[in-house]
């Protein structure tokens, strides 16, 4: 049955990360049979783009806190009445700050039920930023009071339901996991060369990246420190940064005080799919140490892509994923990270072929999984009915 769905996000292009891909692909595959809309501030700019559901900007003014940007809704008459014309079956929140807060207003008032996704690792952002517990307390409290308002609540993984149930939620988690839009190309060897000639990549060397955000909160530095040990042993091997982020001028530096400028580059961001296909084809190994994502969707990319992944041991982003089988592990220090790459430069036919099992056995593709949330909204409009008729 066709259903009106509102999607809530505190960012959107032209801004992107993980959440915004979430958002999008949501929007786009439900959008072909339901109506959807997608409710986000207009902080940044006045961008619209194309997209195949209803995108409303929601007058805002800009909050800063320490290195966080909150978008805070103004009263928004327009935003309000469509909201309420809209008659939705359902709104999904993706952030549990401002926006998140204002959607359960709006839900209460139009008797909406409404599912949340828990998407980060607050705490540790907040606790990093503010350097003070007293304040990451009231933060959490804020975030918390969120989601045990919410009808249900989903997580990207069972590691990620762990950390939320970490902080204190008790109720019931469903897992909704991300998924990827990517695909391996027809043209591969094609994109190959136009990326290795573009950004001078040498084929005779071992090429690893990290694909994200560049922010010291990613384990960034912990790549760097590796990356300095492994230079000291070998040096067939280049690796790339690939994005852009707030931390990436002191990574320079960083990387520039340990004479590490012939070993590292920074690309900043790929624009378009075909570019970042090209990298990938041109990749032995992705490095990703994050102990704060979640569930990576530029892992998945890598996946498609059959270029393998090191993760930190016991990481959120890691779950699923087995030691030289389908991806590789180590302990989360220079020393041991070092060791990993070593043995995996050495070993290049098991390399490919963690690269291709994992190509077979790890992505989720994003029309399966939105159609596995289509499902879940139907329990959760069906259980809110159920609720409110007695």
């Amino acid at each position: 049955m066709s259903k009106k769905i509102v999607y809530f996000s505190d960012n959107f292009y032209p801004n992107v990360d993980g959440v915004v891909k979430v958002v999008n692909n949501y929007g786009k595959i439900l959008s072909k049979d339901n109506e959807c809309a997608v409710v986000v501030p207009d902080y940044r700019d006045n961008y619209q783009g194309h997209h195949e559901y209803k995108l409303v900007r929601k007058s805002s003014h800009l909050f800063k806190f320490h290195d966080f940007i909150f978008p805070l809704p103004k009263r928004c008459k327009k935003t309000d009445e469509f909201l309420k014309d809209f008659k939705a079956d359902v709104y999904h929140i993706h952030s549990p700050f401002f926006i998140g807060h204002y959607a359960l207003r709006q839900a209460k008032k139009n008797g909406v039920p409404t599912v949340a996704t828990f998407h980060s690792q607050f705490k540790r952002d907040f606790l990093e930023q503010t350097h003070s517990h007293i304040l990451t307390f009231f933060l959490m409290r804020y975030v918390m009071k969120f989601f045990n308002r919410c009808d249900e609540v989903w997580a990207v993984s069972n590691a990620t339901a762990n950390t939320l149930r970490s902080y204190g939620y008790k109720k019931e988690i469903k897992i909704a996991r991300n998924g990827t839009a990517f695909v391996y190309p027809d043209n591969i060897e094609e994109l190959k060369q136009k990326v290795q000639k573009q950004y001078n990549i040498d084929p005779s060397k071992k090429t690893i990246i990290f694909v994200g955000q560049i922010r010291l909160v990613k384990n960034l530095k912990l790549i760097i420190d590796t990356i300095n040990l492994l230079s000291k042993e070998r040096d067939d091997f280049h690796f790339y940064f690939i994005g852009e982020g707030n931390d990436e001028k002191k990574l320079k530096k960083y990387v520039k005080k340990l004479g590490l400028d012939n070993v590292m580059t920074f690309t900043g961001k790929l624009v378009g799919g075909d570019m970042m296909q090209g990298f990938f084809a041109n990749t032995d190994l992705m490095f990703f140490p994050s102990v704060y994502d979640n569930s990576s969707i530029a892992v998945q990319e890598a996946c498609v892509c059959r270029v393998p992944t090191l993760f930190t041991e016991g990481s959120n982003t890691s779950e699923g994923f087995k030691d030289c089988v389908t991806g590789y592990l180590a302990k989360e220090n220079p020393i041991a990270m070092k060791e990993k790459l070593v043995y995996i430069l050495d070993h290049d036919e098991e390399r490919k072929e963690v690269g291709l099992r994992a190509s077979k056995e790890m992505p989720h593709i994003w029309e399966e999984v939105v159609l596995e949330a289509a499902a879940k909204y139907d329990d959760v409009i069906k259980k809110y009915q159920e609720s409110h008729s007695k």
